[in-house]
């Protein structure tokens, strides 16, 4: 998956879920307080018709000679207005007709009305097996001799909050509209902005492969001062110093080959003089004398050349291959000194040159403790 595809997904995926989570808590914080605005609406409202009922001594029998009032009366608060007895039974329900309240449940354990007899008020939300609608319910326990048959019984009121659901669902619909409005805004400016990001990583990219395929000349273009222009600093720094690298290997490269050329001309001189001297001898110069010893010596010098010529290879092999390193190092002089003598006195006799056996200026004894610093190849 490309990197612009992350980025988009990415804030869609936290748009996706910012909007949900807001969707619930909106819905629950106005369910709540829908819900305790009409459950103090409705507790004040059955409060006053059990009130009225008992100052207004409003007798509930099977007459019905108060149906009509309270009905009216419940149409005017928008409730369903229910009169309970003290052992559960309905004796006027404002939605069910007188001739089929014998026909509904004894109402005594319903949660409301149960905790009315318990703490004189009680509520509960649910459907009703009556009408099959939600309502919500405040049950008020009355205990008034006044009240006919509802002596010493309850008072429901009951609101349909089927309202309060529609008016949820629009909400959450508002919600998720400007919620949809909302995801394609971040979209278009994910895309833009993952473009931004993306399109100087594709271009390090590139670069970098071009790098890598031998042309160190490529650059990046620094647009920005983040941490992708710091890559990218990074990056042609890199290369800068790749292609110095490069310059330099070619013209090591080149000094090794003009090296080699002129080595490999350097020894050819001395092998095909020893070789022609050498087959001089053995076609008979040997055995005269006037001659012999001359090729003998000039072959010799040449071989001695020869050898200087491997032994300086032989150090630069050294050299690179890391065997051969300089080492600065305290050493006594005279000792050095001493052993150079030792090593040329044979050379030196053959050519007479005495001179370099005995210089001027003599190493005493007591020079042996004179220590200095001195370059020397190991």
């Amino acid at each position: 998956m490309k990197l612009r595809t992350k980025i988009v997904l990415t804030y869609i995926a936290l748009a996706v879920i910012g909007i949900g989570v807001a969707s619930v808590i909106s819905s629950w914080q106005l369910k709540n307080f829908l819900n305790h605005r009409t459950a103090s609406q409705l507790t004040g409202q059955v409060e006053s018709v059990a009130d009225l009922i008992t100052t207004r001594h409003v007798v509930v029998d099977s007459s019905g000679s108060d149906d009509s009032f309270l009905g009216d009366y419940s149409r005017k608060l928008g409730l369903r207005l229910t009169l309970i007895r003290r052992d559960g039974v309905v004796i006027y329900d404002s939605d069910v007709p007188r001739d089929s309240l014998q026909l509904l449940e004894n109402h005594g354990y319903r949660p409301e009305v149960v905790r009315a007899r318990m703490e004189g008020i009680g509520t509960d939300r649910r459907l009703s097996v009556s009408v099959k609608q939600e309502y919500l319910y405040v049950a008020r326990r009355v205990n008034s001799a006044s009240a006919g048959s509802l002596d010493s019984g309850y008072v429901r009121g009951a609101l349909n909050i089927t309202e309060i659901v529609t008016l949820d669902n629009q909400v959450q619909t508002i919600i998720w509209m400007i919620g949809v409005a909302t995801i394609a805004v971040i979209v278009l400016a994910s895309v833009k902005l993952s473009s931004r990001i993306t399109s100087p990583i594709l271009q390090i990219a590139g670069t970098a492969k071009a790098i890598k395929d031998g042309d160190v000349r490529q650059r990046i273009d620094i647009t920005s001062r983040d941490e992708i222009g710091e890559l990218g600093r990074a990056i042609n720094d890199m290369a800068e110093k790749l292609g110095n690298d490069i310059n330099q290997l070619r013209k090591l490269e080149r000094v090794r080959s003009e090296f080699l050329a002129n080595v490999s001309h350097e020894l050819r001189t001395p092998i095909f003089s020893i070789q022609g001297f050498l087959e001089t001898l053995l076609d008979g110069a040997v055995d005269d004398p006037s001659v012999n010893r001359e090729f003998l010596e000039k072959a010799h010098k040449h071989a001695t050349r020869l050898n200087a010529l491997l032994n300086d290879l032989i150090d630069i092999s050294r050299i690179e291959s890391g065997e051969m390193k300089m080492s600065f190092r305290y050493f006594p002089v005279q000792e050095f000194l001493q052993q150079i003598v030792d090593e040329m006195r044979p050379t030196a006799e053959r050519k007479d040159s005495r001179s370099v056996l005995f210089p001027p200026w003599r190493l005493t004894p007591e020079h042996t403790g004179i220590v200095t610093v001195c370059g020397k190849w190991s």
